[in-house]
């Protein structure tokens, strides 16, 4: 799907060839040959990565037990949307169903953002990352012939652990106050600037909190780094600067504008 997904060049997806630029691409036909060129590619691979919808690697014959009687030695890792156990785990999954039923969608709402979805594959990306260190794990043990069987699901939780967790250990959904990273905190909060751009407030230590207000001369600030009530008052001062005002070297309390990519 990601092959012609907008914007093309030339037919192509501009995201995919970034993602692929310098890799061999072998395209097969599994209606045709495709079975038996792959089975020729995994006699000298490492490893050999899946993610069919669950069974169909098998019925495909391309399964770990067809793979791993060719090559021995091949690390094969099946990726699906989710675990064996799951009540789901037969069924697909794309990185936004993902995002819905990990909780990441729901503290989203909450926070009043629904309809601005993530500009990333956010649980793809942390399931390619978590894919990466299992199967290097694999490798520097010599754990040769190994099934790593990795859902989209599991490798998401894991990344939404900060938040999720004491959640569940309160059994409490957060709501904006409780959560420091909502923007809704004057520490931690996006801002409009004078020259109409958006400026990020990251200073949540409290020594950085503390340069920050000293340099906006507002010593009384100080003691309320988490107060929701102070973050109008802050976004009244922040208005008062411009963007790249933030970007001089001897400021360094984690505020920065915010740019386009090609800025």
């Amino acid at each position: 799907a990601l092959i012609n997904m907008r914007p093309t060049e030339n037919g192509v997806g501009l995201g995919y060839s970034g993602i692929n630029s310098g890799k061999k691409v072998l395209k097969v036909d599994m209606r045709k040959d495709g079975v038996e060129r792959i089975k020729q590619e995994i006699k000298n691979a490492v490893v050999f990565i899946e993610n069919f919808k669950p069974g169909r690697a098998f019925k495909l014959g391309i399964g770990h037990e067809d793979l791993v009687k060719i090559n021995p030695k091949l690390i094969y890792c099946s990726i699906t949307g989710y675990p064996p156990n799951h009540p789901l785990s037969q069924k697909s999954a794309h990185d936004l169903n993902i995002l819905s039923l990990s909780g990441y969608l729901d503290q989203q709402s909450r926070l009043g953002e629904l309809s601005a979805l993530p500009p990333l594959l956010l649980a793809d990306i942390f399931t390619a990352y978590h894919t990466s260190l299992r199967m290097l794990s694999s490798l520097l043990n010599e754990k040769e012939g190994e099934h790593l069987q990795i859902s989209m699901f599991e490798a998401f939780q894991e990344a939404m652990l900060f938040s999720n967790y004491p959640q569940v250990k309160l059994k409490k959904d957060f709501s904006p106050n409780d959560y420091v990273m909502s923007g809704k905190l004057p520490c931690y909060c996006l801002y409009k600037s004078k020259d109409g751009g958006i400026v990020t407030v990251a200073a949540l230590e409290k020594p950085l909190w503390i340069d920050f207000c000293h340099h906006l001369n507002h010593e009384d600030w100080v003691e309320q780094q988490f107060n929701p009530k102070l973050t109008q008052i802050v976004a009244e001062e922040m208005r008062k600067h411009n963007r790249f005002d933030w970007l001089q070297a001897e400021l360094d309390f984690c505020v920065t504008p915010v740019l386009s990519i090609n800025e």
